[in-house]
């Protein structure tokens, strides 16, 4: 499932423009909310438009579902309806929109017109989650924001926010254009603070059904076909503060200890030796506590060694 922005649906030709629009994307565990502010501006008369917010699903994962949906102009919130949109269903092979909540907005001459929506959204896949909390699917959430060509001009500026609530999950791939084929924008993302990222762009003349996708993996990805720690990055290269900085202290922590895990650490923390009791059991081999005493420093590599530095010195900025 993804939102959309709210777009003219009757009007082909309109006097407005839209100057910005920040989309938050808030990563939640088992959902994740979005929350969107518009700034209009009409250069021409006074005109009330239908305005509509359109629901796409981009091929097969399309599978979300939205709910607590709201919407607000000019700080007031404003009621909607739900209506169907159409489709030549013989000459299209897969509908892409499929309906749209609308209402009325007065845009007035000369004038600026801000709006938001916010609404909450399922994951398009189901999440395998164990009783630690600990899913081994990855969580991934879409935003339409390609219909915002319809307003007149392009798009004067896009903020997209993604904030990471998710305790394993962190951010794998950013993609902006058709569907989740589209382009790489992860290198442009700045970090804000421990959970916060935002990119900006101006001047943006999306296609129609352009998204944002963004997937989140797992902190100890086991996705195959390989077991676990087939995958993990942290013992096969030495990492660096670019790497780390999409990982929060808490996951930090966890990798950091996972190395040790991966010897048989034997830990004193009950949080983490639940943990590793626990998702250990997938690992080839399976995680085996050792005697305190039979573990040893030296049993780690140098490259393990290395990123138990970089990886603390990290933690320790945070």
């Amino acid at each position: 499932m993804s939102g959309g922005n709210l777009v003219p649906v009757n009007e082909e030709s309109v006097s407005i423009e839209m100057r910005e629009e920040t989309i938050t994307l808030d990563f939640q565990e088992n959902f994740y909310e979005v929350t969107v502010d518009f700034t209009f501006y009409n250069s021409g008369d006074t005109e009330t438009l239908s305005v509509g917010f359109p629901f796409f699903a981009p091929g097969n994962l399309g599978k979300g579902k939205i709910y607590d949906f709201k919407c607000w102009t000019n700080g007031e919130e404003t009621s909607f309806e739900d209506i169907p949109l159409i489709w030549n269903s013989e000459t299209d092979k897969q509908p892409e929109l499929q309906n749209a909540y609308t209402r009325k907005i007065r845009f007035n001459k000369k004038d600026v017109t801000t709006t938001k929506v916010k609404y909450k959204s399922s994951y398009s896949r189901d999440l395998d989650t164990e009783k630690s909390g600990m899913s081994y699917a990855y969580w991934d959430g879409y935003y339409l924001f390609g219909t915002g060509s319809s307003w007149k001009n392009s798009i004067g500026k896009i903020k997209l926010v993604i904030i990471n609530n998710l305790p394993y999950g962190f951010i794998e791939t950013v993609r902006m254009g058709k569907d989740i084929g589209g382009t790489s924008i992860k290198n442009k993302i700045s970090k804000i603070d421990e959970k916060t990222y935002e990119v900006i762009f101006t001047n943006i003349e999306p296609n129609y059904t352009d998204i944002f996708y963004i997937c989140f993996d797992n902190i100890l990805s086991d996705s195959g076909p390989k077991y676990f720690p087939a995958y993990f990055p942290f013992i096969k290269k030495i990492t660096n503060s670019d790497e780390l900085k999409w990982y929060t202290k808490a996951q930090l922590r966890i990798i950091r200890n996972t190395i040790y895990a991966l010897h048989g650490y034997q830990f004193k923390s009950e949080d983490l030796k639940n943990l590793f009791i626990v998702v250990g059991k997938d690992w080839n081999p399976t995680y085996t506590e050792r005697i305190k005493s039979s573990f040893s420093e030296e049993s780690l590599s140098e490259i393990e060694k290395e990123n138990i530095r970089i990886i603390l010195e990290e933690e320790n900025k945070r």
